[in-house]
């Protein structure tokens, strides 16, 4: 019975989750490749940012630097710069491929060239372990060559070089306004462009359906025509293609259509205009379209293309991140349950990874094409977090020194309670629980009986009793009296004093003898407060220590070394005697002002009129001379009463024939 059941070996091998060491280890090769891709796509985000903003500058750029391009000579000065003109472009000769000879009346030509051919396909079964990429070759129509070195398997599969290429050919009269066509860059537009689309080039080529009969040059290298508009190489009498054989179309750019386009000038040819960040820009459109217009279609298309590259960085980057860590995920695939959950998480998390990655490429790629943008953020960032570090370092500040206060404070009443001799627990909190209760307050002095109006006597009140002390282990309901508490005034608490007893009542007036009350006073007994302790220990006064040195008596002062002599009197007559001032002639003769010299006004300039052809005058501008005769200063071009050009004859001349157009 058991030799009726087939086994499985790769399935009863190796599980999904099961599996050795080596054979996880064995998917570092597609971690690198999951490496590859991750890394490739964070390049093309960053390259993708930059190439945006580069792209946007350089149109920008040329926006700003545009000129029109209206008549039908070509301005020199415009070499280099960018120009706009909306034009026909037209040809009186038309165009001719040189190869097969035939000839078409448009303006350009375009010979596509498709070779069978062999072409390698690539397809992937499987997952993980079990992933199998197989490679398969058929043999089809392309235009774009397929170099079979390159092929996984190359042999049997060769293709040889094709011996002719698509290309373009230009009429060489066709002209574009004042400028010469033979654009490659619009040709190749006007080929590739989605004929659907406003504005698109793509509905100028017209295929050529009818082609002449080919020269017998070429019918003896196995050319032929397979049909009206298709030339053939390879057997004529085999119905099947073989490897190698060439099959050639054309299509023609019709004679005489509209076109804009927004190029350089380079001569009497439109080119690229490169920019000075190094982007060229050429914009073609068909019909008439100004230049604005032009570069916000471009605009447009330029954030279609960043937001796809985006878009296939961001999953190439999340695909990559994921990629790597599920290599690391099939090796805990070998714990059964948990380890299918953790290389999921793994899995997510490289993916989120990725994602992460991509935005933060995109951002720095951002910032990095616009520097002052970047600096102006980072100061920004350095300014808000600095305030915020100074905030919490004068937060900090004011907590510390609360605290060091409250602390100083306690460490203070400690210290007085100390001092006073209770316990700081008694000082802090006012506990009067732990001392003896104190006496109950005196009975206020018994009032004497007054007398009504109507000589009654009002009957005595009694004095009110003291309440009764409370009983052992009952709480009183009194306050406890108010205690001095050290460190919080700077006076000493007053003395408790006995009340005084209350003086007797004055004699009634009534004559009946009325029975007078006497208050009795009980004397308050006082307290006594605990002894002070001094705050240091008393020091014994230091007895006076004797002299150093002896007392010895002061010197008499010596006599003097000199006699004293007395001053000379002060001398009338003087010490030389006086010489009278002498007199002597000027060094210089002495000579009159001379008059001021009259001022001289120079000559003022006149314009003299030449002559006037519409709303242009030319006149010359002289300076007449003392003698009569004139100095030309320069000549002058006017139009309607206001100057516009002032130089020698032959620049004012220029100018007007400039502006006559050309007259």
């Amino acid at each position: 019975m058991l030799d009726d059941v087939e086994i499985d070996s790769d399935d009863s091998a190796e599980s999904d989750e099961g599996g050795s060491w080596f054979s996880r280890a064995k998917r570092g090769g597609r971690s690198l490749g999951a490496g590859a891709i991750f890394l490739a796509s964070l390049a093309l985000l960053f390259w993708n940012e930059g190439n945006s903003k580069r792209h946007n500058d350089a149109l920008h750029e040329a926006a700003d630097q545009v000129s029109e391009v209206t008549g039908a000579a070509i301005d020199p000065a415009l070499d280099g710069k960018p120009v706009h003109l909306s034009a026909r472009v037209s040809s009186q000769e038309g165009v001719a491929d040189p190869f097969f000879g035939i000839k078409t009346p448009g303006v350009a030509l375009y010979r596509e060239v498709m070779m069978f051919q062999w072409i390698e396909y690539e397809e992937t079964t499987g997952r993980g372990r079990k992933k199998k990429t197989t490679y398969y070759y058929d043999m089809d129509w392309d235009t774009e060559y397929h170099d079979s070195s390159q092929f996984e398997e190359p042999q049997g599969h060769e293709n040889p070089r094709p011996d002719l290429v698509s290309e373009h050919f230009f009429a060489p009269d066709a002209r574009f306004g004042p400028y010469r066509f033979d654009s490659e860059d619009v040709a190749e537009q006007a080929y590739t462009d989605n004929p659907n689309l406003p504005g698109s080039l793509g509905k100028w080529p017209a295929p050529v359906e009818q082609l002449p009969a080919l020269p017998g040059s070429l019918a003896g290298k196995r050319w032929y025509r397979l049909d009206d508009a298709t030339y053939y190489r390879g057997d004529q009498n085999s119905e099947e293609a073989s490897i190698g054989d060439l099959h050639v179309s054309f299509y023609a750019l019709t004679n005489d259509f509209p076109l804009s386009l927004l190029a350089a000038q380079q001569g009497d040819r439109v080119v690229p205009y490169q920019a000075s960040n190094g982007d060229s820009i050429l914009l073609a459109g068909a019909g008439t379209q100004d230049a604005a217009a032009m570069v916000k279609a471009e605009e447009r298309a330029s954030a279609g293309r960043t937001s796809l590259f985006r878009t296939v960085g961001l999953i190439g980057s999340m695909i990559g991140a994921a990629g790597m860590a599920s290599w690391l995920g099939g090796i805990l695939t070998m714990i059964p349950i948990v380890g299918r959950l953790v290389s999921l998480s793994l899995m997510i998390a490289g993916a989120l990874f990725g994602l992460v990655a991509g935005l933060t490429t995109i951002v720095v790629g951002w910032l990095s094409a616009r520097p002052w943008v970047a600096a102006l953020i980072l100061i920004a960032i350095g300014s808000a977090v600095t305030w915020a570090i100074r905030k919490r370092r004068e937060t900090l500040g004011k907590q510390q020194r609360a605290s060091r206060a409250a602390e100083l404070g306690a460490r203070a009443r400690d210290k007085a309670a100390q001092a006073l001799g209770t316990g700081p627990a008694l000082a802090a909190a006012g506990l009067a629980g732990a001392m003896p209760p104190p006496p109950p307050p005196p009975p206020p002095p018994a009032r004497p009986m007054a007398r009504a109006s109507g000589n009654t006597p009002r009957p005595q009140q009694p004095a009110p009793m003291p309440p009764p002390p409370p009983a052992a282990g009952e709480e009183s309901k009194e306050l406890p009296p108010l205690e001095w508490t050290p460190g919080l005034l700077t006076t000493q608490p007053p003395a408790v004093r006995p009340r005084a007893e209350a003086p007797s009542a004055a004699p009634a007036t009534s004559p009946e003898p009325v029975a007078r009350a006497q208050a009795v006073t009980k004397p308050v007994p006082v307290v006594p407060a605990p002894p002070r302790q001094p705050l240091f220990d008393t020091v014994e006064a230091r007895q006076p220590t004797p002299p150093l040195f002896d007392t010895v008596e002061a010197r008499q002062p010596p006599p003097p070394l000199f006699d004293s002599v007395p001053p000379r009197p002060a001398a009338t007559a003087p010490m030389f005697g006086t010489v009278p001032t002498r007199e002597a002639p000027p060094l210089f003769d002495t000579v009159e002002m001379r008059a001021p010299a009259p001022v001289v006004e120079a000559p003022k300039p006149v314009r003299i009129a030449l002559g006037s052809k519409g709303d242009y005058q030319l006149n010359k501008i002289v300076r007449k001379q003392a003698d009569g005769g004139e100095q030309v200063i320069c000549y002058e071009l006017m139009k309607a009463g206001k100057p516009i050009k002032r130089g020698t004859q032959a620049e004012v001349k220029e100018t007007l024939r400039q502006a006559l157009g050309g007259g």
